[in-house]
């Protein structure tokens, strides 16, 4: 969870700068997809295919999550 702290997918609101993490209860990318589909939130649009995108932000530990070294125990430390 040390890792965590910095190295998780966050945005910052453009109304108030409060950094907002993405995913609620389960951490994972596929929250993270989910909850930007859902939302209206949109950073930037792609110069050639001038669709609206965000950028992630350090998604490691979201991606880590599930990952075959998650699953034998294996840590950032490790």
């Amino acid at each position: 969870m040390v890792c965590a702290q910095c190295h998780v997918t966050y945005y910052l609101d453009p109304k108030t700068a409060e950094v907002k993490i993405p995913w609620s209860q389960e951490p994972n990318i596929n929250a993270v997809e989910n909850y930007f589909s859902a939302s209206l939130f949109r950073e930037w649009t792609h110069t050639m295919t001038e669709a609206d995108l965000v950028k992630l932000r350090h998604q490691d530990y979201e991606f880590f999550l599930g990952s075959n070294h998650f699953e034998a125990g294996v840590t950032c430390v490790d």
